[in-house]
C-alpha cells in the first residue's frame, strides 16, 4: 500500500512505523507500534523497547490479519506495557476468526474497515447494519444507521492525519 509517512517520504514497502493512533477507535491519541502481519514479530523483539508505546497495531496498511501468528498475541497480552493491540479485519470471515480469539485475548480491539469509494456521493443510500450470525441469536436486535449519519467530525480522520507516523 502506497502512503505517506513523516519528512515526505512516500512508500510502500514500510513495515514498521511508530506514531500517534489517530482513528477513532478506543486506542485513539495512544502511542502507537504499527506492524504490517508480514513483520509482526518485530513486536517481540529486543528492539522494541519504546518507553511511551502502549498499543499496537497488528496489521497496518492493510496488511493480511490471518497472518498474525498467535505466539504474538500471547506474549503481548502478556505485556504489561502494552494496553491495547488492533487487528483490522475486512471480511465476515475474518471478524468471526478474529472476535473468536478476542475472547481469549482481552487487550485486542477489532477494527473491521468497510471501503466505500465515493461515500458522500452515495452516503444517503447506503446503510451500515450491525447484524447478528442468525435471527435472535445473541444481540438484542439489528442497529442500523444511514452512512450519513456516520460522517461527522468526531467520526473522521482526514488523510493528512496519516502522515505524521515515523518508518522504522
Amino acid at each position: 500500500m502506497q502512503r505517506s509517512y513523516a519528512n515526505n517520504i512516500s512508500s510502500s514497502t514500510v513495515t514498521k512505523f511508530i506514531g500517534t493512533e489517530v482513528e477513532k477507535s478506543p486506542a485513539y491519541g495512544s502511542r502507537t507500534l504499527f506492524v504490517t502481519s508480514d513483520d509482526c514479530q518485530y513486536a517481540l523483539s529486543h528492539e522494541f523497547d519504546i518507553d511511551d508505546v502502549n498499543h499496537v497495531y497488528l496489521n497496518a496498511n492493510h496488511s493480511d490479519p490471518l497472518n498474525i501468528p498467535i505466539r504474538v498475541l500471547l506474549l503481548l497480552q502478556q505485556n504489561p506495557n502494552v494496553k491495547y493491540m488492533t487487528i483490522e479485519v475486512f471480511t465476515r470471515e475474518e471478524f468471526e476468526l478474529i472476535a473468536n480469539i478476542a475472547l481469549e485475548f482481552d487487550k485486542i480491539l477489532i477494527m473491521w474497515s468497510v471501503a466505500i469509494p465515493d461515500v458522500l456521493s452515495i452516503g444517503n443510500r447506503v446503510t451500515i447494519k450491525l447484524d447478528d450470525s442468525t435471527f435472535n441469536h445473541s444481540n438484542p436486535g439489528v442497529y442500523c444507521m444511514s452512512a450519513l449519519e456516520f460522517i461527522t467530525n468526531s467520526h473522521e480522520t482526514k488523510w493528512n492525519e496519516y502522515t505524521q507516523d515515523t518508518p522504522i
